[in-house]
Order: structure tokens, then sequence, then C-alpha cells
């Protein structure tokens, strides 16, 4: 996460931002950005190039720092973590 010390909530998505479904992500992420910045919310967005494993890893990294709950996205491929500063 970019912080792990945060004032008020943080959210991180796991993107397929490169590879086979890069033109969806980069639609994802700019709603996501949109959301973040209205919601008041620090996002870290993590490009898993469309790879289980990587988004995977994501996820462990987000539950690590603290996070709360996850959401997936189109299916398995990505994956929405929120979470708050007191954990």
């Amino acid at each position: 996460m970019n912080d792990p010390i945060v004032d008020g909530p943080r959210a991180g998505a796991s993107l397929g931002l490169t590879g086979h479904y890069a033109s969806l992500a980069r639609q994802v992420w700019a709603g996501l950005k949109l959301w973040a910045a209205d919601a008041g919310v620090d996002l870290d967005v993590v490009d898993d190039g469309g790879l289980p494993g990587r988004a995977l890893a994501a996820y462990r990294d987000f539950q690590a720092g603290n996070a709360s709950a996850c959401n997936g996205g189109r299916g398995k491929r990505d994956l929405y973590v929120y979470g708050s500063a007191g954990g």
C-alpha cells in the first residue's frame, strides 16, 4: 500500500492494466479514481497483468495492510479491497 499510516479510508484494486484485458481495466481504473476522489479515499492500484497469481499476491498485500473487505470486478481477474487506517 502507499503508506502504512493513513488518515482516513483507503482502498486497493488489483487490475490487469497490461495484458489481454488492459482496455477494460483502464476504464475500471478511471472510474475508481473518480470514486476515490469524490469519497476522499486513498486508492492504491496494482497492475496484475490479468494474471490470477499476481492478483492473489496483491490481495495478500492488501490484507496484510489491514484491509477489511474485498470485492471482485469482472470475475476472478479484478480485485478491490477496502479498509481503514484503524484496521
